[in-house]
């Protein structure tokens, strides 16, 4: 007989009261999720605290010794994924050449996320290296987008009057709200600090939470003080509450409450929830009015997989590998101790032997009593027995071999190896081809994380715009942007107006993986270099095609420039390439001058010249009879000085002489105008 499955299927089973999201209701979900996140917790906390050096009690001896391996590969990591602050492109969905509204809209929304950044690069930096360094070691980065808002009470000013206005009921002056600020930051949650409804996948979470501590005064102000009231306020711990030792010297003093902000996507609600408050703090309807309602993009997340839509350290998966380099370094560390010079001696032969190792300093000698005696019993080599130092030296030696292995293992699994060398582990020599694909795999290693970073800081970016756009007011957004001073000032106010709605602006934010990596110089250099090489054969190769070919050509040149990284700097020019070739292709060919045309401007040429040939002759006359006036003038005052005539008249001369030697000057400059002229005229005539 077949079992009879008792579940019911349908919407809701029938008699079931409707759901309640209130306090009890969300007790019970997080008490579920606790159950859910314990073991994710206690992983995440092993790799922090191998991330950080923490060591146990019992290991703190001088004795121990480890190589935090994982620290390194953590940081190399985090700093090949961001070095830098990225800069942001905003495009429209649909270019279309002929929306300027829409360009500007996408223009507006660029200036103020790329102003932002350089104002506050050091906050968004912050947010995204906590983001990454959480990805990389407890294995869950996560941040979120705010909106704040700063009101002043200002009195309502009757525009005929210039005067407060008067509420007619209270006999007082009427107070309006004015806006005094906007902002839509972006911070960083701490991965202990976020919870999840069960999914399997990100798609379907029912609800997300961020927790947050208030003081009691922070309480009191945001809700109030029956609520506040009615919290347990303790002190906040770097470590789980729960944890059995924890360093007090970490606590912080202050007592502060717990308060979940729990945002859940079935009734688009965001609840306040305390544990030891009898009802909910508070709750709101849908506060931002996102098109995805959440306010924080998907995480970064490791390993994540569809049975459980969770995050696990990638030191979970390698700490059997790490444990062994560290196991391998405390024997090198014990055997490396016990590698010293000593041995045992015999004690018959008095204390001087012993003081060999204590007392001599360099090039010293110590007397010894009975030296007949002492060298009949076969001198030093006989009173001494040295510890074996060289078997020590060997399992050394081994060691050291081991550890190297198991670093190499380690290297392989976590591809640390091919992240950084993109080498062989051969110690031969390779093929030009094997040398390909390993910079190829090591490549493929490393976008894959760069790309997720990139979208993570674009959907973070992209959440922002979404608050600017829904909440800024328009003369926010037009201040900041600085668009009025600009050539499209024109279209700013429509392009604002598009901005402000949502759904037909289409304003899409991008961020290029490479423009937050740090930059590698040397393979930066070598690309450029190659791409500039391959143009210039490019554009000698292209040089005699004819004109109608050349955007074609162009086109060729661009698509193969788009596989370069960072080449979104230089495509632009050559968009503009295309379009001013284009551009002279519409143009109409220039017309044939007709017959008459070219004789009338050989006539005008050739009665040109004769004209500039009787001006250059009249200036050469002119200028030969100044120089023979001067050379007279010159002759008379000489004589004049020779005959004793006052200073007073050759200065009266000298300064007449002056005036006639500009006036040759003048001269000299305007005959060099007509030989000028005179060229151009040839020219224009040969021309014709």
């Amino acid at each position: 007989m077949a079992k009879v499955d008792s579940t019911q299927y349908g919407s809701e089973p029938a008699n079931e009261e409707p759901i309640k999201y209130d306090k009890n209701y969300w007790k019970k979900q997080f008490d579920n999720v606790e159950e859910n996140f314990r073991q994710t917790i206690r992983r995440a906390e092993a790799a922090t605290n191998k991330y950080e050096g923490n060591k146990d009690v019992d290991d703190r001896s001088t004795a121990y010794r480890s190589i935090n391996l994982f620290h390194a590969d953590s940081k190399t990591l985090e700093r090949m994924l961001y070095g830098q602050i990225p800069s942001v492109r905003a495009s429209r969905r649909y270019a279309d050449p002929k929306d300027d509204n829409g360009r500007v809209a996408a223009n507006i929304m660029e200036r103020l996320l790329n102003n932002d950044l350089e104002d506050n690069g050091k906050e968004f930096s912050a947010t995204m290296r906590n983001s990454i360094q959480d990805w990389l070691v407890p294995g869950g980065g996560f941040a979120r987008v705010y909106y704040e808002a700063q009101y002043t009470d200002e009195p309502v000013i009757d525009p005929l009057t210039s005067m407060p206005m008067i509420d007619p009921e209270t006999n007082e002056a009427m107070i309006e709200k004015k806006l005094v600020f906007q902002d839509a930051p972006v911070r960083y949650l701490h991965w202990r600090d976020v919870r999840w409804g069960w999914s399997r996948t990100y798609e379907n979470l029912p609800w997300q939470a961020f927790r947050s501590y208030l003081t009691y005064q922070d309480a009191k102000a945001r809700f109030s003080a029956e609520k506040a009231g009615q919290m347990q306020y303790e002190k906040q711990t770097t470590t789980d509450p729960e944890a059995a030792e924890q360093d007090p010297e970490t606590d912080d003093k202050s007592l502060k409450a717990e308060v979940w902000e729990i945002w859940c996507k079935k009734t688009k609600k965001v609840y306040w929830y305390n544990e030891n408050c009898r009802s909910l703090l508070d709750e709101k309807t849908d506060p931002l009015k996102l098109s995805g309602f959440w306010p924080m993009p998907p995480a970064l997340i490791s390993n994540a997989t569809t049975s459980f839509y969770m995050y696990n350290p990638d030191y979970f998966y390698t700490q059997d590998l790490y444990l062994a380099v560290d196991r391998l370094e405390m024997r090198i560390g014990l055997i490396t101790d016990a590698i010293r010079a000593a041995g045992v001696y015999d004690k018959s032969q008095g204390a001087d032997i012993g003081r060999l190792m204590k007392e001599t300093g360099e090039n010293d000698l110590i007397p010894v009593d009975s030296w007949a005696v002492f060298a009949e019993k076969g001198g030093l080599a006989g009173a001494i027995d040295w510890m074996p130092i060289q078997e020590l030296a060997n399992v050394l030696a081994i060691l050291n071999a081991e550890q190297q292995t198991a670093i190499g293992k380690l290297h392989q699994v976590t591809g640390m190896s091919d992240i950084m060398r993109g080498a062989s582990t051969n110690q031969g020599a390779v093929s030009a081809t094997e040398r390909s694909i390993q910079s190829r795999y090591s490549s493929i290693s490393i976008q894959d994380r760069q790309d997720e970073t990139a979208r993570f800081a674009t959907d973070l970016l992209q959440l922002k715009a979404e608050v600017i756009s829904i909440h800024f007011e328009a003369e926010t957004i037009l201040a900041r942007s600085n668009i009025l001073r600009t050539d499209d000032a024109k279209y700013a106010t429509k392009a604002v107006e598009l901005i402000k709605d949502t759904e037909d602006a289409e304003i899409r934010i991008k961020i290029q993986s490479e423009s937050m990596a740090m930059a590698d110089y040397a393979v930066l250099k070598q690309e450029r270099t190659e791409f500039i090489q391959s143009m210039g054969f490019f554009v000698q190769s292209a040089q005699n095609l004819p004109p109608p070919l050349v955007p074609g050509a162009l086109k060729m040149l661009q698509w193969g420039l788009a596989g370069f990284k960072g080449s979104s700097e230089i495509e632009g020019v050559v968009d503009d390439m295309i379009k001013t070739f284009e551009d002279q292709l519409k143009q109409p060919p220039p017309k044939e001058p007709n017959p008459e045309e070219i004789k009338n401007k050989n006539k005008m040429a050739e009665e040109n010249l004769k004209h500039q040939n009787k001006m250059k002759e009249l200036a050469t006359s002119h200028q030969i009879k100044m120089q023979q006036d001067i050379a007279d003038f010159k002759l008379e005052m000489a004589k004049l000085q020779a005959s004793g005539v006052q200073d007073r008249e050759l200065e009266k001369m000298q300064a007449v002489l002056n005036s006639m030697e500009n006036n040759l000057q003048s001269a000299n400059k305007l005959k060099e105008i007509y030989a000028q002229a005179d060229v151009k005229l040839r020219a224009v005539g040969n021309d014709g």
